[in-house]
């Protein structure tokens, strides 16, 4: 009985490896065409994140002018309040100076 098993599995196996094999071959082809197009697309997506970071790079840059540009406006800006505050402390001076020579007559 085992010698009829042992012959039955021994015929399998010479009808189905040389299909096995015809299968493994024909599965190379598209597996290594599948590799060719994920490689490609790797490489376009890759280009892709080279591109977002030297678009993120530039945003960055242009931010960060923006921001300077802000600052010193806000800065020109207090100069220019600070100016302001001073010709009305001196105007304010001149008018209480006036006023006080014009009150001592009296």
């Amino acid at each position: 009985m085992a010698d009829i098993v042992q012959g039955f599995r021994q015929a399998l196996t010479d009808l189905l490896m040389p299909e096995l094999r015809d299968i493994k071959g024909e599965l190379k082809a598209p597996r290594a065409e599948m590799t060719g197009r994920l490689d490609t697309l790797a490489a376009k997506i890759d280009g892709q994140n080279t591109k977002f970071d030297a678009q993120n790079t530039k945003f960055e840059s242009a931010f960060h002018s923006l921001q300077l540009a802000l600052e010193n406006a806000t800065l020109r800006g207090d100069r220019e309040t600070a100016r302001e505050i001073a010709d009305l402390r001196e105007r304010l001076t001149r008018v209480e100076s006036k006023l006080d020579s014009r009150a001592l007559p009296q």
